[in-house]
Formats: C-alpha cells, structure tokens, sequence
C-alpha cells in the first residue's frame, strides 16, 4: 500500500521505532468511564469464559487474508450466534449462543464445516425469504483450489434441529468471464448484501484486492428464481450482474468491503465501496438495475479530493441529527518531527450536510478527533454506556507491530470549534485489554462487531486477527456496564416471518431525542453484525418506535418499552396516520397541514408522537408539502 499525501499532524501518538507510545491524556470531559471491555476468550478456566476458542489459519505468509465472521440469532431462540469461515482444510466455525453467556462450536453437527473450501467471509442471510438465516460464505481465490467454488451457500433447514445443508452446486455465483477482470487471484475485500432491484430478494456484491496482478473485479449476483424444488436445490440463482449494472466500468482499483446503503433516502439501496490506492466510490441506484459513482462531487473523497487507502466503514447517525455519516479506516501514515518518527492519523469522517435532493458530506475526521486508527480495518459505531448516543471503535494491524485499537466515546451534544460538529473523545487507553497497548499483547486485528452475547443489555465486542500477530485468536470482550441505563432492541420480521429486512429504517423517540439505525447486511471489514437494533437509553423510556420498510411501509409502537427485546413484524402500511388513531384520513391531512406551518402546535395537539417519521410520505427523510400532496392524493382530501 502506497503513503498518502500528508494532510495534518497528531502529536499524541508516537512511534520510537517499532514501539508507540501513548501520550499522556489532557483532561477527560466524562471522567473515568463506567465500564470496561473484558477479555472474555483467552482463559478457558476463567469464570467469564465464553466458550469460543478459535484460531485463524491462513493460506499462506500475506498480511490480509482471513478475518472474516458473521453475527445472528440463526436458530430464532433469541440468542446471537456466531459463524467463523476458516482456511483450507481447516473446518468453520459455527458457535451457537446457549443463552447464559457461554457458546458451544455446533459446526459439525450442524453441517458447515466445510473442510476443504476456504472460506475468508461470511453472512448471514435468509436467501430464500423463509423466517431463518441462511450462511453464505465467499473465498478469497488464491485461497482455494482452482477447481473449487469462491462462493458457497448453506439452506438453514429450520426447527427442530436447525441444521444446514449445502445448495451451492445450483445456487449460481459463476462470475462472468466476459467482465474485464477475472476474479482468479488476490484476497477478499469484503462482503454484503442487499435487495437493489427491490424484488424482495437479497443480492450480493463482493470486492477483492490483489495489486499484482490485476485479476480483482469486484463481482454483483443478482438473485434470481432457480425454478428448483428439490432438497438439497437452491430456490434461488445468483447471476454475475457486473457487467450489467456498470460496476465494471466504475471499478479503478483495489476494492475492500462494501455496503448497501440507500444514502439519498429514494428507497433504492446504492453500494459504498472503499477503495485503495484510488478514489471511494458511491454508486447511486438509477432504479434500473444500474450505479452511477457520485462519491467525489458530493465530498466523500475530501476537499479537495484525494485517493487514500480506506478498508472499513461504518454508517450511522453518530449526531441524532436523522441522517447517516460515515466513518472509514486508513493506513496511518509516519513522518519526521524533530528528528523522530510521528504518526500522523489518516482516517476518513464524513458529517452528513446533506439537503433534500442534494447530497454532500464534509470530512470532519480532525475536527471530531476521529482521525487515528493506526492502520485500520474494522469500524463500527455502537452505543457503549447506553447513554443515547453512538460511541465509536475501530481495530488495527499489519506487518511489523505493534498495533492497538481505538475506542472513542461520544460527546453529544457536545460540539467542536465549528459549532455543528459533535465531538468523540479517543479513551484508547481506559479500555487496555481491547486496545492491547504494549509489545508483548499487540494484535493484528481485522474484522469488528458490536453485539450483546450475554443478554444483560449492553453491547460487547467480537474483534478477528490476523495469524501473524502474537495474539492471532478469535476475541469477544464483555461490556463490563453497570450504570443501569436503560435500552431497547429490535428485531424485525418481514411478510411471512421472513428474515430478509436488509435497508429497514428503526428509529425511536425518548427525551426528545430521535435516534435512527438503517439495517445493513456487511459492514465494518469483512464482518457481519447483526441486524438487531440496539438502542441506549439513558434514564429515559421511549414514546415510540417506527420501522420504515424498504419497500417505503411503514409500521410503528407506541410506548414500546424497555430493557428488553422488541419484535416488530411487517403489517399494514400507516404513513401518514398523523394522530396515531390507526386511520388515514382527512384529520390526518389537516395534522399534517398543522406540523408543517406549526410544529409546536401540532404536538401540543398530539403529544410525543412521530409525526416527523409518519408525514414523511416518501421516505426521504424530510417532511414537506411534496409528502402533504402525497397524503392527500391517498386520503382523496
């Protein structure tokens, strides 16, 4: 990987030759944090061992490959699971939650093992919209053999054993050779999925990396019918769509991980792709089965633009302002001052300023201190002290270390020197068995993901590494949070229990303050979190909870409770039941009239209900006269 062009100077972290060292902290707005993340992985005989005990295998000496891990509840008991895709002739890892904060590996048994095919990532994903999770698994293709399959799928076969059974020979995912590269070498960059042609069914889209010898084109299956019934046949073709849909075009270089994101709120998910040694791509969904890359002219490739090495992402509204930001990880990059060697934070933080119709976003990694990850992969935002606002991580490595990983809590509604963005606070160091400061404990980590594995209502933390590093184990750290803050998750359920609900819109209304979360199938690096809904609290119960479908219905609770998981199914559209009578009718339409001339008025009228969610008529993310015309055209008021 080439050094980017230098852009600014951070002078509190140091290397001395292969040792960093930590500056001393100024002082801490929050004070001392109240939790820790404890290692839960790395003493069998410990009382808090968690039961998963892995350790990649890579197929040979590159510092990239392996790292890949998925996170779901596949047996529908409420529990989160985990499956790790292994190396050749290594088996995968399917760890299955027994609900009283231990896992036992049930790969075996459950049938996805899979010893000969080398697997590098993984999802979770119901292919065939039947009420279970599915596992797809990709390779990267120097990984195999010639003669085996990039890509398997595995058909959850359901209650009462929850076992899996191998569709990939009818399942499709044959690249098509006519795309100018041939997918044949290199390592996996990432992996995703998401309905783009809105057909109800999820795609799959997956990039690669492999500077030597260009043969690393990013490939995008498209789901489609197989016609077949039979067991042991998939219900379902995944066809190369590449070409098709103009990614091909688009791809100028080195891809790693991907996500679906319907970022201009139209109700078609577009596909982010972080890129090395060129531009990010932001390729917008022309609602014909085509992208179009606007990554630079909206800002996402900085001001002025400029190529720099990004591996992970992570989307969120980090400021509860109702629109998503972007976080993506970089290589650091080390420079001379005074004769020593400093290292200078190279991450990308984009805040959303994006208006109706115009999208644009502005890099705010310096101003917001979320510049410096060390030579980053994962990245996930996550609320850690269930305050209501969403804490930031990310994990780090590469050759020589050592390396650590950062954590940075959330300011809001603290804001920076320009007085609109939120601040994050980087306490790396109060969190040291995730970080791993020090020579003797360093990681190589790679894949990131945020989950509650105990059940106790706090997310904790599961972190891939590297093989080469002296710690080169599978990590889950426990969120160690005591404060009593409140929570809430959410689980949804499409038509007929299917758990295909990749692009959902959640939000929730408490004290105030809208937090929103989009539903992405891959995120971070080579990782899948999981598809519940985590929501901080504070002190506060929420008034209410909206589900924005991807096909723009929209479902809502009120008072929905707290401290426990909430399950959501997918019922009648009520956009635009602006009083929460369960009606749409011409009352609705003078509400709605109300809250745009009035909005003060018009709760005063209704309470602590979400209008703002249910008026929004088209789902992207403004209430305007266009949704008030709408509403009436629906109600013939």
């Amino acid at each position: 990987m080439h050094p980017p062009q230098p852009r600014y100077f951070r002078s509190d972290f140091v290397f001395l030759g292969s040792l960093v060292l930590a500056c001393a902290p100024g002082a801490l707005a929050q004070g001392p944090l109240p939790a820790d993340f404890v290692e839960v992985t790395k003493d069998s005989l410990a009382p808090d061992y968690c039961g998963v005990n892995f350790v990649y295998h890579p197929y040979d000496g590159n510092q990239v490959d392996a790292g890949g891990f998925a996170v779901a509840d596949y047996d529908n008991d409420g529990d989160l699971d985990i499956f790790i895709p292994d190396g050749r002739n290594f088996p995968n890892k399917l760890y299955r939650n027994n609900g009283n904060g231990t896992f036992t590996d049930v790969a075996a048994q459950a049938g996805v093992q899979d010893d000969p095919f080398a697997g590098s990532g993984a999802l979770f994903l119901d292919y065939d919209n039947d009420g279970d999770y599915d596992i797809f698994v990709v390779a990267s293709p120097g990984n195999i053999n010639p003669t085996m399959r990039l890509f398997h799928i595995f058909e959850n076969e359901g209650s009462p054993n929850w076992n899996f059974l191998s569709i990939s020979s009818t399942a499709g995912f044959r690249p098509d050779p006519n795309t100018p590269k041939s997918t044949m070498g290199g390592f996996l960059g990432g992996v995703a999925a998401g309905d783009y042609n809105l057909d109800g069914y999820l795609d799959v889209i997956s990039t690669y990396f492999q500077a030597m010898n260009g043969q690393d084109q990013m490939r995008l299956f498209k789901s489609l019918p197989s016609g077949l019934t039979l067991p042991g046949q998939s219900k379902r073709f995944f066809k190369d769509f590449t070409l098709a849909s103009g990614l091909a075009a688009a791809f100028p270089g080195e891809t790693w991980q991907p996500t679906f994101v319907d970022i201009n709120r139209d109700g078609f998910p577009d596909i982010h792709i972080a890129m090395d040694f060129d531009m990010d791509l932001m390729l917008i969904n022309q609602q014909n089965g085509t992208f179009v890359d606007v990554a630079t002219p909206i800002g996402m490739n900085g001001n002025p633009p400029e190529g720099r090495d990004e591996m992970g992402v992570s989307f969120a509204d980090y400021d509860n302002d109702g629109d998503l930001d972007m976080h993506t990880t970089n290589m650091a990059m080390m420079m001379m001052e005074d004769g020593m060697e400093m290292m200078m934070g190279m991450d990308r933080f984009y805040r959303n300023d994006s208006t109706p119709g115009a999208l644009a976003f502005v890099d705010v990694a310096m101003e917001a201190m979320a510049d410096f990850s060390a030579w980053g992969w994962g990245d996930i935002f996550f609320d850690f002290d269930n305050d209501g606002d969403l804490d930031h991580a990310t994990v780090s490595g590469f050759k020589n270390g050592p390396w650590y990983n950062t954590f940075h809590i959330n300011e809001y509604p603290m804001k920076g020197d320009d007085g609109i963005t939120v601040m994050l606070e980087d306490r790396s160091a109060d969190v040291p068995d995730f970080t791993k400061f020090g020579m003797d404990t360093w990681r190589s980590s790679r894949g990131l993901a945020a989950f509650d594995y105990d059940g106790d209502g706090d997310l904790d933390l599961a972190v891939s590494c590297h093989p080469n590093a002296p710690i080169n184990y599978f990590g889950v750290f426990k969120n160690t949070l005591a404060n009593g803050s409140h929570w809430l998750e959410v689980d949804l359920y499409g038509p007929a229990n299917s758990r295909n609900v990749a692009g959902a819109w959640v939000s929730i209304g408490a004290a105030g303050v809208r937090q929103l979360r989009n539903i992405m199938v891959g995120s971070s690096f080579i990782t899948q979190e999981p598809e519940r809904q985590h929501f901080g609290l504070g002190a506060a119960s929420p008034d209410w909870l909206v589900v924005r479908w991807l096909d723009g219905t929209v479902n809502y609770l009120l008072n929905p409770g707290v401290d426990q998981i909430k399950t959501v199914h997918k019922s009648a559209d009520m956009r635009g039941d602006m009083n929460g009578d369960g009606l749409k009718n011409c009352t609705d339409v003078n509400l709605l009239q109300l809250m745009l001339t009035n909005p003060t008025a018009y709760h005063n009228t209704v309470g602590n209900f979400p209008g703002e969610e249910l008026g929004d008529m088209n789902g992207d993310g403004v209430v305007d006269t266009t949704d008030l015309n709408l509403l009436k055209a629906m109600t013939g008021c």
